[in-house]
């Protein structure tokens, strides 16, 4: 009995492990895409002369949050306020930006219950 027991909580605990790891690749690729693309569309094209977010900028977001869908709903708010403080800055580093999304996106998306 001890045993059948023993095996059933290590085969959850394994598969918990599982959707975590595949949770935080996702993170990651979204974060990836995210601060790629400001390299690609660059500052000037993501901002307003406002410094807020254009469109392209939450168009952007939106559309990369799609491959996080299978975790639960995320706002896209959280990231667009990221983003946009990432953006603010005078030099835009892509290695903060990307652990700054990544960051949130982890915690809305991969510890939250659902």
């Amino acid at each position: 009995m001890k045993a059948s027991f023993y095996l059933a909580t290590a085969a959850l605990v394994t598969s918990l492990t599982s959707a975590r790891a595949d949770c935080l690749d996702d993170v990651a690729n979204f974060a990836d895409k995210i601060c790629g693309q400001i390299r690609t569309v660059g500052k000037a094209g993501l901002l307003t002369g406002n410094g807020d977010l254009n469109a392209t900028a939450k168009e952007l977001i939106a559309k990369s949050l799609g491959q996080l869908s299978g975790h639960g709903s995320t706002a896209t708010k959280t990231y667009e306020d990221i983003l946009q403080e990432q953006l603010g800055a005078e030099r835009v580093s892509l290695r903060k930006c990307g652990i700054a999304l990544a960051k949130a996106a982890i915690d809305q998306t991969c510890f939250k219950e659902n």
